[in-house]
């Protein structure tokens, strides 16, 4: 699985163009919803999500990764696939500060595990369903984000 971690890792600063730091919260939160969302666009790594108190959560990827982030092993540079690098670039469009944000990427990741495993398709109810999850956030700021959803066309 290290080569898989590695590669995940290399998402991880393509996309958010920072290092991964395992030592840091909103870097873990970061990668969870990253690597989900990853997977919801057809990039299999392998990984069972779960709901959580922030949204999707995989508790191997974070055993995984914290394994490979106390070996202290650098990520070394894997080679993408064009679809892999196109997917990237299409995801930094169309989500500019979302990929740099973990309160950001928490409310994607969620609106999106909303909509394609609890299956709730209908708008107002997918907004609804947020709502009684995370009482945080404001319905404007989900509203914006299921219509960037909807503009991507990535996650449907």
């Amino acid at each position: 699985m290290e080569k898989e971690t590695q590669k995940i890792w290399n998402f991880f600063l393509k996309i958010t163009e920072k290092e991964l730091n395992m030592n840091e919260y909103p870097d873990r939160l970061m990668l969870q919803k990253i690597v989900y969302l990853l997977q919801e666009t057809g990039i299999n790594f392998g990984y069972d999500f779960n709901w959580y108190v922030k949204g999707p959560y995989c508790t191997q990827l974070a055993a995984d990764s914290f394994d490979l982030f106390e070996q202290k092993i650098k990520p070394k540079s894997i080679k993408l696939s064009e679809k892999e690098n196109k997917l990237i670039k299409n995801l930094k469009k169309d989500f500019t500060h979302t990929v740099k944000s973990d309160n950001e990427l928490e409310l994607l990741g969620s609106l999106v595990y909303i909509r394609n495993q609890m299956k709730i398709k209908e708008k107002s109810a997918v907004i609804e369903k947020l709502m009684s999850l995370k009482p945080w956030y404001e319905k404007d700021a989900i509203e914006k984000m299921l219509k960037k959803i909807e503009n991507s066309q990535l996650f449907n």
